[in-house]
């Protein structure tokens, strides 16, 4: 399958995945698969706002962004907190209101079908590699939510459906963690935190290499693997390369866009 089609049979199977959870929850009163499809559909906005902006990001510096667009590739982060944030209320209080229920043995079948549709979705992710990876490598959670739906609606058909309801309360605990986690990562992405200092010692020690006295230097990472930076060096008598070529080399093995200001010796 070409790579257009992968990425649609993902959003498909992400989003079916998702809709069978939730019928199922509402149909046979698992609540624990209800609020398991909640989690599917914060899943897919953040799938499909990830793909959206991380497209964007690819796109050549201009007037208005003339460092390039790398960061606008975190807006689809922010989305995904705003989908997550939302799920997380609505459990709750869909949890908070509960009374005694009945759980049906068939949520479970729609436990399994959902399961099955998400498992198809991270291995397609994994397969076409990119952004998709690191989708797929997220969402394996989902997997495991999905263990713990299956076992708390087995549980609350044939015994109690307090059972079931512990699983759901489970589940709400883990979109809050979530939250907490992405809100971390978030974070550190967005400020202008240094380079790795194993990367600054051997940017300094490639400049040097070629015959400049590094004054100063300031790396930061503006995206993974992307680096913009500044440095002063002076000039020596016999320069092996340009500033011009030292700068296209730096590019070239650190993906690093650094600002030279030279003073003669």
């Amino acid at each position: 399958m070409t790579s257009f089609k992968v990425v649609s049979v993902i959003l498909a199977t992400a989003l079916i995945g998702g809709l069978i959870k939730i019928i199922g929850g509402l149909l046979y009163g698992s609540r624990a698969l209800f609020v398991d499809a909640l989690t599917c559909f914060a899943n897919f906005v953040a799938l499909i706002a990830t793909i959206h902006y991380y497209r964007i990001s690819l796109q050549p510096p201009d007037t208005d962004h003339p460092y390039g667009h790398y960061r606008l590739g975190y807006a689809g982060v922010i989305i995904s907190l705003i989908a997550y944030g939302y799920v997380a209320g609505v459990a709750s209080v869909e949890l908070l209101y509960s009374v005694e229920y009945t759980v049906g043995f068939e949520a479970v079948y729609y436990a399994v079908a959902g399961s099955i549709l998400y498992g198809l979705t991270i291995w397609l992710s994994m397969r076409i590699g990119g952004v998709f990876k690191a989708y797929g490598l997220f969402t394996v959670s989902e997997l495991y939510e999905s263990l713990v739906t299956i076992f708390a609606s087995i549980a609350g058909a044939l015994y109690t459906y307090l059972i079931d309801y512990i699983g759901a309360i489970g589940l709400t605990i883990y979109i809050f963690y979530e939250l907490i986690m992405i809100c971390r990562e978030t974070i550190s992405m967005i400020v202008d935190k240094s380079a790795p200092r194993s990367m600054v010692d051997e940017v300094k020690s490639m400049i040097e290499k070629h015959g400049y006295q590094v004054l100063d230097l300031r790396i930061r990472c503006i995206a993974p693997n992307i680096y913009h930076g500044d440095v002063r060096v002076k000039i020596p008598k016999n320069k092996t390369v340009s500033i011009d070529d030292l700068k296209k080399k730096l590019r070239e093995k650190y993906n690093l866009d650094i600002v030279v200001e030279a003073i003669e010796q």
